[in-house]
């Protein structure tokens, strides 16, 4: 469950963020994740509350927001969500495509908290 190690490195991140930013809590992440991302996003949420458990970030809500794949056609420019990650062109079925979204894992928002 390669999850748990993208949760730490994400948690990480979000730590390393609070401290630079002087706060004393973290209230809200929102990730998006791919759908070509290769992470499966109920493990990522079982493995995150397992990675703050002993963290300042042990009470902060985690939104995970799934980002469905987009690709661009080069032979009739058309914009389309592939049907799997064998990737041809909805309108043309041309296989000339480029995947324009969907391969993310983004930190989208983290809410801090300054408290006195």
């Amino acid at each position: 469950m390669h999850e748990l190690s993208i949760a730490q490195a994400v948690v990480e991140r979000v730590e390393n963020l609070r401290n630079e930013r002087h706060s004393s809590r973290v209230s809200r992440v929102v990730l998006q994740v791919g759908s070509l991302a290769g992470i499966d996003c109920t493990a990522l949420r079982q493995a995150l509350p397992l990675v703050v458990e002993n963290t300042a970030l042990r009470k902060t809500e985690w939104k995970i927001v799934p980002v469905a794949a987009k690709i661009h056609c080069s032979a009739c420019g058309c914009e389309s969500q592939p049907e799997n990650c064998f990737a041809v062109c909805a309108h043309c079925e041309s296989a000339d495509v480029r995947i324009i979204q969907g391969r993310e894992l983004l930190i989208e928002t983290v809410t801090l908290i300054e408290e006195d």
